[in-house]
């Protein structure tokens, strides 16, 4: 009877194990049925992303005639139809045609053109004033898109090109492009110094004397006018200003001026800047000192009053530089080649500048 008994229980646990066996494949088969089911619900998303994105940007082919004028330059104007050509073939899906030869662009001849292309682009550039205007019209085969596009110079096509180029790509309305959002850095920096900017400002600083230069003063406060021109890389500025200092408890002062040119050169072209910068012009110094005289025993007060070329060599940042009020801190090193009895006249200068 015990090995009777033992028997069924061997033959019991048999049962339990293949019946967990059973339980087990049966769950490796739902876990693949569910990896199965994930990867078709993927490939269903990426297929129905990828079906809006090509119904979006659905291949298109444009034809832009060049620009008849008024009171303009033909040869200017054709070249902002290549532009617009260019900026045209960059959009997805976008193809550019060449224009018939015969140049008709009556209603009959652009008729007969959307049988092979999509889009047909005519246009006319004005000047109305001092303001150039960009007049055209959309032809495709469910009618016409007027646009008209201000500009306040052929200069500023180059940023009005790509946001025309969308507008005819999405055949949605030049306005709907022109918002604060669509409006990049870049476009806001190009609009501002494609001619460049006349600006003034002042600056505050300070220059650390090195090897008890400046006859031994220990900080020189400065204060400096700038009139300056800024395009898109480069800065050109007219510096006048001056620096002081008093210590009369050690019994020497000093003070002087500088008048120099200045020119920067920026590594980017945003809103925040760096740059190095370059100066030349002539500065002065006056000043006094006490020197014991051996010979009276006594201090005596000696004058400077020199003057002699200054130059210096900076490297900063430049703030907010699409906008009207600039920011503009640099720290370099400045030098008025005077001997000063072999002390000479140089620091380090740090400053902080505000131009409009």
């Amino acid at each position: 009877m015990l090995v009777i008994t033992y028997y069924f229980d061997v033959a019991g646990f048999l049962r339990i194990a293949k019946i967990e066996g059973k339980l087990r494949e049966g769950r490796r088969v739902r876990m693949k049925r569910m990896k199965m089911r994930r990867h078709v619900l993927k490939a269903g998303c990426a297929l129905l992303i990828w079906l809006a994105a090509a119904g979006a940007f659905a291949a298109e082919k444009f034809i832009v005639f060049d620009f008849e004028t008024q009171d303009f330059s033909p040869t200017q104007a054709q070249t902002m139809a290549e532009l617009l050509r260019l900026e045209l073939s960059k959009q997805p899906g976008a193809t550019i045609v060449q224009a018939p030869q015969d140049g008709c662009k009556d209603e009959s001849c652009i008729a007969k053109l959307l049988e092979s292309v999509d889009c047909v682009v005519v246009g006319k550039v004005v000047v109305l004033g001092d303001e150039t205007i960009l007049i055209a019209r959309a032809h495709r085969k469910d009618g016409v898109t007027p646009y008209q596009v201000p500009m306040a110079g052929v200069e500023e096509f180059l940023r009005v090109a790509p946001r025309l180029a969308t507008a005819l790509a999405t055949n949605s309305s030049y306005e709907q492009q022109v918002t604060v959002a669509s409006v990049s850095q870049e476009e806001q920096f190009a609009q501002r110094m494609i001619q460049g900017n006349y600006m003034w400002g002042l600056s505050l600083g300070f220059i650390v004397p090195m090897g008890d230069s400046f006859l031994g003063t220990d900080l020189l406060n400065s204060l400096i006018m700038q009139f300056r021109y800024e395009a898109v890389r480069w800065a050109l500025d007219f510096d006048l200003g001056g620096f002081w200092t008093s210590q009369a408890e050690e019994g020497h002062s000093s003070a002087g001026w500088i008048f120099g040119i200045g020119a920067s050169y920026f590594f980017n072209k945003a809103d925040i800047s760096p740059f190095v910068r370059g100066t030349f012009g002539i500065g002065g110094v006056t000043g006094t000192e006490e020197i014991y005289n051996e010979e009276t025993g006594q201090n005596e007060e000696e004058e400077y009053d020199p003057w002699a070329p200054m130059f210096g060599v900076y490297a900063g940042v430049e703030l907010f530089r699409v906008h009207k009020a600039h920011l503009i801190t640099s720290i370099g090193y400045q030098v008025i080649a005077h001997p000063f009895d072999g002390r000479g006249a140089h620091g380090a200068a740090f400053d902080v500048s505000i131009v409009f």
